[in-house]
């Protein structure tokens, strides 16, 4: 073993935890090895060759050590680990996402363009998000090469994740996305889980045991068939909702009360939106507001 670790230059239970690691070893089998045959030395040599870490796989892709952790937890890029504390990555995966730039396009002539950086501060999504969904082909047609380092070459169409912005009802709800949903605040979301137009569920998170607070897809189902909110109807409209709810008010519709306050929703019955289809030649509540 000692001529095997001065052959190979690792420490010897490094050398022992790569062999397991190479052969499918559990940890405790690999640590009791006395020696090493020299065909294995080989091996090692080869295997430790195709791997990076984490501080230059950072460096090559031109971004953060926890923005690459954050493309493993995503299962972009693989996460190798010898021992319980040090990260390791294919290199081949590595230069292949950096190969894989080559093949986008250099302009999107009908686009407006941001780098991948900016794209991600002014939208609030985190980058590897953005990687992730590139490395899928989600978002083909919406990047091109710019002239950052590594993957800060991409450059975003700044409508790119535009769809994805607004939660899909397909689950309970926390209490920021029922308001992103409802396109409301969360203190409306609040005072209307307060007066029983919708329901709260309390579910506890298996890790933290933490408590958190849901909006049960049921009860935005229910509210949805009676009321739609301000938002929801300026952004079908295509309006500003301060104009839409200027026209309202003048009309005599009122908003929806909770106690002795007002949520900006309306019963779908009295401003005539039976579904969600464009109400702009047919309901006399809309009528003149997009000349105002």
């Amino acid at each position: 073993m000692e001529e095997a670790r001065k052959r190979s230059g690792f420490g010897a239970v490094f050398l022992k935890r790569l062999l397991g690691h190479i052969d499918g070893v559990p940890e405790k089998d690999a640590l009791r090895r006395t020696d090493v045959h020299v065909e294995e030395l080989e091996k090692v040599a080869s295997f430790w060759g195709s791997l990076i870490n984490l501080k230059d796989a950072a460096a090559l892709l031109g971004i953060l050590p926890q923005q690459v952790k954050s493309l493993q937890n995503r299962g972009v890029l693989s996460s190798i680990k010898i021992t319980s504390s040090l990260r390791y990555l294919k290199r081949t995966e590595v230069t292949g996402s950096l190969d894989a730039l080559q093949n986008i396009p250099s302009e999107l002539p009908a686009a407006s363009l941001v780098p991948l950086q900016e794209f991600c501060r002014s939208r609030g999504v985190h980058l590897a998000r953005v990687i992730d969904l590139w490395s899928q082909g989600k978002l083909d047609g919406q990047v091109c090469l710019g002239s950052g380092d590594g993957l800060q070459a991409l450059e975003v169409d700044c409508n790119a994740l535009c769809e994805k912005t607004a939660p899909q009802l397909d689950r309970d709800l926390q209490l920021p996305e029922a308001a992103r949903y409802l396109q409301s605040n969360i203190s409306s979301i609040r005072r209307l889980r307060d007066h029983g137009f919708l329901c709260q569920k309390l579910k506890r998170n298996p890790d933290t045991n933490h408590m958190k607070c849901y909006i049960s897809e049921d009860s935005i189902r229910k509210f949805e068939n009676t009321y739609i909110t301000l938002g929801q109807m300026a952004s079908r409209l295509k309006v500003a909702s301060i104009h839409l709810a200027r026209k309202l008010d003048r009309d005599g519709v009122q908003p929806l009360a909770c106690g002795d306050q007002m949520v900006r929703a309306y019963s779908r019955k009295v401003v005539g939106w039976a579904d969600d289809a464009d109400h702009r030649s047919r309901s006399r509540v809309f009528e003149g507001v997009f000349n105002d």
